[in-house]
């Protein structure tokens, strides 16, 4: 009986003096660790836009300085849209390409190709196809007729003038062909308007899109600015 109560206390014993060097060798390695929180707090804090920042990059919307990127944009926006298009077009009639013509800004005499069926970066107007060609492809768009590069046999050239839904001329469409068109020249002559009038309805809505976009950073612009004039207390400011 005694011997046993001696056992029970020898390991009580035992047991207590085990949590005490644990607790021990616990106590020296968090002295030892280094401590995280100052690191933490050492941190640069991330750096944030100042109130002058903010108001000049509102006033360059509203002066238009964001006018050169938001147009080259829209134009890569376009020519992916229209591509789409464009490739189905090239299916149908057996076409090697179909590419978009636009007049140059500014009414100028000459003309852009806008969109290809192609993917890859746009043909310069300027090196496709030969002068006959490319005066053919900017009479049809100037007189509104569907024409081809040859008036007898099967052309592989073909081309159809586009309009806005406005009715502002905006171009023309060209299909080319490596022999032959899987079309006929009379198919080609009945299809052609319709698929210039499907890209002429998808590139006004491209730019009735874009307008309301506009317009919608020039609304955020003046926003933000009217927040920041009811801050300040300084009029010079």
């Amino acid at each position: 009986m005694i011997g046993n109560a001696a056992f029970f206390l020898f390991g009580c014993a035992a047991g207590i003096a085990t949590w005490a060097w644990l607790a021990r060798r616990r106590r020296r390695a968090d002295a030892s660790a280094p401590q995280a929180l100052p690191a933490l707090q050492a941190l640069p804090a991330s750096p944030k836009l100042s109130q002058s920042s903010k108001s000049r990059d509102v006033a360059g919307v509203l002066r238009g300085n964001d006018m050169a990127a938001a147009v080259e944009r829209d134009a890569l926006e376009l020519s992916d849209e229209l591509r789409l298009y464009l490739v189905d077009v090239a299916r149908q009639h057996g076409a090697r390409t179909v590419t978009i013509w636009r007049r140059t800004p500014l009414e100028g005499p000459g003309y852009d190709i806008v969109a290809s069926s192609r993917e890859g970066p746009l043909p310069l107007a300027s090196s496709w196809g030969n002068d006959s060609e490319r005066a053919l492809v900017a009479w049809s768009a100037a007189e509104q007729l569907v024409g081809f590069e040859r008036s007898d046999g099967e052309p592989t050239l073909a081309m159809c003038p586009v309009k806005f839904s406005s009715g502002e001329s905006a171009g023309a469409i060209v299909l080319e062909a490596d022999g032959a068109f899987s079309s006929t020249r009379d198919a080609l002559r009945d299809w052609m308007p319709r698929h210039a009038a499907q890209v002429g309805r998808l590139v006004s809505l491209h730019g009735y899109r874009n307008e309301a976009a506009k317009q919608s950073r020039y609304m955020r612009a003046i926003l933000a600015i009217a927040k920041d004039l009811q801050r300040m207390h300084e009029p010079a400011r």
